[in-house]
């Protein structure tokens, strides 16, 4: 999959370059004779993110279910910072499961409480005293941050929170 983010944000990149040289002229380099490289730019080049994704709660949320059932559970995302779109997608699910994923619009947030965005997890039934951490991958094509959360089967789910 991020191979998939790579080759979108490249294409981005390139049509952004044909876009200002289209319309805004040739590059200072290009103009001045001075040799440039277009050589895709390296995570490094780009700096650092100017966004952090967390999760609803610093140790992970966690997805409670009884095994004789499915269960469809929401993965909530805080985003702090401002941000470009951003793509979601998950790791680590058990075999069976089923996932919708949303894109993240352009935005900025300072609140560390505010929610973001959600991914939508469906569970098969699992086996009793299964338990797995499973992460949410938040990536705007060059910088890519995970959420994790936790998956438990038990016969109560009493007492457990997000």
């Amino acid at each position: 999959m991020r191979s998939k983010h790579r080759a979108t944000a490249y294409a981005l990149g390139l049509a952004a370059a044909l876009a200002s040289v289209t319309y805004g002229g040739l590059p200072a380099a290009a103009a001045s004779g001075t040799a440039w490289s277009a050589a895709p730019a390296t995570a490094d080049a780009a700096g650092p993110a100017t966004w952090k994704a967390a999760g609803l709660v610093d140790e992970g949320q966690t997805i409670c279910t009884r095994p004789t059932v499915g269960q469809r559970s929401l993965v909530l995302i805080r985003l702090v910072g401002s941000w470009p779109q951003l793509a979601t997608d998950t790791n680590h699910l058990p075999a069976g499961s089923s996932v919708a994923t949303y894109p993240i619009y352009p935005g900025s947030n300072d609140s560390p409480t505010q929610i973001s965005s959600a991914v939508n997890v469906l569970l098969p039934a699992l086996p009793l005293g299964t338990q797995r951490t499973a992460e949410v991958e938040v990536t705007d094509g060059v910088h890519t941050q995970t959420v994790a959360f936790h998956i438990v089967v038990t016969e109560d789910c009493t007492g457990f929170r997000l």
